[in-house]
């Protein structure tokens, strides 16, 4: 985060966003660094920012990571239930099947 000679007390959030953006940038071996990977590391700087150098009055204040977005990892659909079919939801609820059953809520 801003380079081997940067000293802990001058980053800024400007400074951090950038370091988030290279994270998101970052491959290796040709592929793009995992969602997870690029927020684990975030979360990881943040904590080393809150913990030793703010809470050791090697940073002013206030945490310049606090308010960095981090990736969400991508949704996979794997397991996920088929969604019904037009067809098979008016046969489900089709209001003939419901015309005996009892009224929830009177008496």
């Amino acid at each position: 985060m801003g380079g081997p000679d940067v000293m802990v007390h001058p980053i800024a959030c400007a400074q951090c966003i950038r370091y988030a953006e290279g994270l998101l940038a970052q491959t290796a071996d040709g592929k793009a660094l995992h969602p997870k990977t690029v927020r684990s590391q975030i979360n990881a700087s943040e904590l080393f920012m809150k913990w030793w150098a703010v809470g050791n009055g090697r940073h002013a204040g206030p945490n310049p990571l606090e308010d960095v977005a981090r990736p969400s990892p991508p949704r996979s659909d794997e397991g996920g239930a088929e969604a019904f079919r037009l067809d098979e939801l008016r046969l489900i609820f089709e209001p003939e099947r419901y015309s005996g059953c009892i009224s929830f809520g009177r008496r």
